[in-house]
């Protein structure tokens, strides 16, 4: 059975492998750490309006 609800943020569990939320982009940015790596980050806000950052590290 599929099911179309959209996750809050604050139920997520990380041993869900399937779960489909909306989410609205307000910033994002790429920055050069001080180690030679590379990162991604994107601040992004739901539909209740919680913030939520999120950061990929590229070495």
């Amino acid at each position: 059975m599929i099911t179309n609800a959209i996750l809050n943020p604050v139920n997520l569990n990380p041993y869900k492998t399937k779960w489909r939320s909306q989410v609205k982009l307000l910033h994002s940015w790429q920055q050069k750490t001080s180690f030679g790596g590379e990162t991604f980050q994107m601040v992004l806000t739901d539909e209740h309006g919680e913030k939520i950052l999120i950061e990929k590290l590229y070495y």
